[in-house]
């Protein structure tokens, strides 16, 4: 059992940033006029919904400095917004706007049309298999997430 915990956390050092060079890839950044930062922030938002800039903060694993300077760059690009909560008026909550939807929903198609073009190279059984490993491998990482975060 040992072995196998070593292999994985080897395996869990270079996922990371191959999934990160993956996914920059996919998306092709230098179209976008956003850093990988604020589309993850972006994407973030949108599937928060409106949220704190703490809980966002929290959830991006960012200061709340740090964060200011994501949030104001994308509030300037007009794809988030800040408003001040109506239950709390001492916070603000921030929330994705029609254009960073429509951002969210254009790279998205354009994602599904890569991995689309992609997946045609592989055999099905190796694709659902790729499917299926992701979606386990997301699965069992919000559980994990899940029980450190009580």
């Amino acid at each position: 059992m040992t072995e196998k915990i070593s292999q994985m956390t080897q395996s869990v050092f270079y996922l990371y940033p191959t999934i990160r060079k993956s996914f920059r890839s996919l998306v092709a950044l230098k179209s976008l006029p956003l850093s990988t930062t604020q589309l993850v922030c972006l994407n973030t938002v949108g599937a928060l919904g409106s949220c704190t800039m703490s809980a966002l903060a929290k959830e991006l694993q960012m200061s709340n400095q740090q964060l200011t300077k994501v949030v104001d760059a994308l509030v300037e690009m007009g794809t988030v917004e800040r408003k001040c909560n109506e239950k709390n008026r001492r916070q603000i909550l921030v929330c994705t706007t029609e254009k960073g939807t429509k951002l969210l929903t254009d790279l998205r198609c354009e994602v599904n049309k890569r991995l689309a073009e992609l997946f045609v190279s592989l055999p099905s059984d190796e694709s659902q298999s790729l499917i299926d490993s992701i979606q386990g491998l997301l699965d069992n990482l919000m559980r994990l997430d899940a029980k450190y975060k009580k």
